[in-house]
């Protein structure tokens, strides 16, 4: 949860290419690429964008809803004591939806990268690992060490601040 919100963060505050605003494509935008009149990117293309976007909502309604989870066994989320048995149960029902669906888009991803770096021969592999185009960008977006580490620190605040709003499991003996 913490690397989604983060993520969510970094969307808005984050590099020039990972801003939603730089990011989220139009539908006009979707329906240009759909025809091949649009391209290269040096981002996500559109379709790529709206898979990231999905897998972003999924993997925050999978980690919401898991802080409502039990398995009646031996895993319960940390928030189960605080609601009732059908919202447990709700939220049991949408975690396990969720974890199938992540499942599919992760393959959708996986098959769409291969695609892409294989059959089109765009060099995608190398271009997550290294962050960019192996050319020479024109327009180059700098962001400064000092909005880096206010955002560290804001994420560090955010995880103690789940810490204390998580209770103390209850001593048992097995």
């Amino acid at each position: 949860m913490t690397l989604v919100l983060w993520r969510i963060y970094w969307g808005f505050k984050g590099s020039h290419y990972a801003q939603f605003k730089h990011f989220v494509p139009s539908p006009r935008t979707i329906i240009d690429y759909l025809k091949g009149t649009t391209g290269p990117y040096l981002g996500h293309n559109p379709l790529g964008a709206l898979s990231v976007l999905v897998l972003l909502s999924l993997l925050l309604v999978q980690s919401v809803s898991g802080l409502f989870n039990t398995d009646d066994l031996f895993l319960e989320g940390p928030l189960v004591v605080f609601v009732t048995d059908a919202t447990v149960a709700w939220a049991s029902a949408i975690h396990e939806w969720s974890w199938l669906l992540l499942q599919g888009f992760i393959l959708l991803h996986i098959l769409a990268i291969a695609f892409h770096q294989f059959y089109k021969g765009e060099r995608l592999i190398q271009k997550m690992l290294f962050g960019r185009w192996l050319v020479r960008e024109s327009k180059v977006v700098s962001n400064s060490t000092f909005r880096g580490l206010i955002a560290l620190a804001f994420v560090a605040a955010l995880l103690v601040g789940i810490g204390l709003l998580i209770p103390e499991p209850e001593p048992t003996l097995w």
